[in-house]
């Protein structure tokens, strides 16, 4: 499964941020504000990941986006397989992954292909995932949660159905060849259990429960198809 690696770094707010911007995610009369939101308020800095470009010299980025429709649900995701350009498997793989961490932003420009000098369609790694692992919720609000499932009540890009449909129309067959869910539990494990200074005790626990909560729902659906 191919994840584009990536490092955060702190950075002065108005250097990402127009002035507008900036007054809208200070402004004391918004009720409710996500982690990084409580940040910039408190230490006018925001968190911002970078990456190296999966773009090699001679290739293109083409965002989903330029060739779909408006369409949604299961009609869009056999209009993205119907178009030539994405691999079944690959396609499932960020399915099954962004349903896994709590994505709830994979709009269609933050998915696509790339096209070499050739004029060759490539698949690209997955990137974008900053609205991941109940990033768009503070903490209190989280510890208020009795079940910290709250991205049930979100219907998931670009598909704008619940995570749990989705996973009806996937190729099961790929997915049991494809993800190694063991290792894939590890690894993310490893990597919030990096973050436990930033995120605090309660963020690192609601993230833990929800990647073990979707990993098993992930192996009754692959243990289905056996």
């Amino acid at each position: 499964m191919p994840v584009l690696p990536y490092e955060i770094w702190e950075v002065p707010a108005d250097v990402f941020l127009s002035n507008g911007e900036l007054r809208y995610y200070g402004s004391s009369s918004r009720k409710v504000f996500s982690e990084l939101e409580n940040h910039l308020r408190n230490n006018k800095t925001i968190l911002v990941s970078a990456s190296p470009s999966f773009v090699r010299e001679g290739e293109v980025f083409v965002p989903a986006s330029s060739i779909l429709s408006d369409a949604n649900g299961e009609t869009l995701y056999h209009e993205i397989l119907s178009s030539g350009r994405f691999p079944r498997d690959w396609l499932d793989q960020m399915k099954v992954f962004d349903y896994i961490i709590g994505n709830i932003d994979r709009h269609t420009s933050n998915f696509g292909y790339l096209l070499d000098s050739q004029g060759q369609v490539l698949a690209h790694p997955f990137f974008d995932h900053g609205q991941s692992f109940f990033s768009v919720f503070d903490d209190g609000y989280l510890e208020n949660d009795d079940d910290g499932e709250r991205f049930t009540c979100y219907r998931q890009k670009p598909y704008n159905t619940s995570f749990h449909n989705g996973l009806l129309w996937i190729d099961r067959d790929s997915i049991v060849r494809s993800l190694a869910t063991e290792d894939l539990e590890l690894r993310i494990r490893s990597v919030i259990d990096w973050f436990r200074p930033i995120l605090g005790n309660i963020r690192t626990q609601k993230i833990l429960e929800l990647v073990e909560r979707r990993l098993g729902n992930v192996r009754k659906f692959i243990s289905s198809s056996l």
